[in-house]
């Protein structure tokens, strides 16, 4: 299996289908692109969310 990039979450992110709190995730180059969970596959978010998120987050 390849191991892709991943980036550390400030806030971790849980999956609301199976509870698994994530605190890392794949590090993905696409606004659009899905957040899936790793343990049970489910769409999570989208990576603009999780911009969204931290810029409410830092203020920049």
């Amino acid at each position: 299996m390849i191991e892709l990039a991943a980036i550390k979450l400030f806030i971790p992110l849980r999956c609301e289908e199976c509870g698994y709190c994530h605190d890392t995730i794949p590090l993905e180059d696409a606004h659009d692109s899905p957040v899936h969970c790793r343990e049970c596959g489910a769409f999570m978010c989208a990576w603009e969310d999780l911009e969204q998120r931290r810029l409410a987050r830092t203020g920049s």
